[in-house]
């Protein structure tokens, strides 16, 4: 029983090891390199936001800011991506940015957020809290 177990879990973990390197080489195969940077609006950083890495209008890796606005994940060396970052009740400008060729560790931050709006209070739903930056 233990060596049927163990032959298992070797084609399981051989075939997870093919699955990676065969996406690696799908996607330009090269050296995994980090993307960080922060996420912030209005001088603070944003918790919680969305980043996302796309390559030819799909997503190939999304993570979530920590407390502090700020975010890491991998991207495949040898790839052009484009990064956004997202989160209800903000603007980001530049909504997207080209990160290029990557070829090494990148740091892209999105600093010019807006925040549009004010959370609900807490215990109230399917209310309209949103109010328009300017109109403040």
């Amino acid at each position: 029983m233990r060596k049927i177990f163990w032959f298992i879990s070797i084609v399981s973990l051989l075939a997870a090891a093919a699955s990676v390197f065969a996406q690696s080489v799908l996607q330009g195969g090269g050296t995994v390199f980090t993307v960080s940077g922060n996420v912030s609006a209005d001088g603070l950083g944003v918790s919680n936001a969305t980043v996302v890495l796309l390559i030819n209008s799909g997503v190939v890796e999304s993570t979530t800011t920590d407390s502090s606005g700020n975010y890491v994940m991998n991207a495949i060396g040898g790839n052009s991506y484009i990064a956004t970052a997202y989160k209800e009740g903000y603007n980001f400008d530049p909504a997207y940015q080209g990160v290029g060729t990557i070829k090494s560790n990148q740091i892209i931050n999105f600093q010019n957020g807006i925040r549009l709006c004010e959370p609900a209070p807490i215990g109230q739903t399917g209310a309209n809290f949103c109010t328009n930056a300017s109109q403040t």
